[in-house]
């Protein structure tokens, strides 16, 4: 965290920070358990090396994205060994929607697609959080503040 401080702005704070849902990789652990089955059944013990692999890599995927939300704007932060920021401030925003599948309802997990008026298709997407609902809140909640100090 202490990265992302270094990029804020004097008077800008962190809010909260949500990170992707594991229940979003479920293929990864599912295939890591049936390759555990095999390994029972067959004693084939380099399998293991396998299910390690698929296990480490979910949760690599899982770890590399993370979303700050401060008071100025939303900072999303890519990457394990080198990193990316991409930020959006709530001025710019537009319209935001909130995206769940079947399996999303019933975890309550969605995507959160923000759209900064530059293009027909939404720019920036946080995709599979807990709770969408609350998020997209807080952010309208940011887009009216901002529209009210601009007046």
């Amino acid at each position: 965290m202490t990265e992302i401080t270094e990029t804020l702005g004097p008077d800008e704070k962190i809010e909260f920070c949500v990170n992707t849902s594991r229940l979003t990789q479920p293929f990864y652990y599912v295939a890591a358990f049936i390759i555990f089955l095999f390994v029972l059944l067959t004693r084939m013990w380099f399998a293991l090396i396998i299910m390690a692999g698929l296990v480490a890599y979910g949760e690599i995927m899982v770890s590399q994205k993370k979303y700050y939300f401060t008071n100025q704007r939303i900072i999303q932060e890519n990457g394990l060994f080198s990193k990316r920021w991409v930020h959006v401030p709530y001025g710019k925003i537009t319209d935001v929607e909130v995206d769940k599948d079947f399996l999303g309802r019933i975890l309550d997990i969605g995507t959160i697609e923000i759209d900064t008026g530059g293009t027909e298709k939404f720019e920036e997407a946080i995709e599979s959080v807990r709770n969408p609902e609350m998020i997209e809140k807080f952010i309208q909640a940011r887009i009216s503040e901002n529209i009210s100090m601009r007046r």
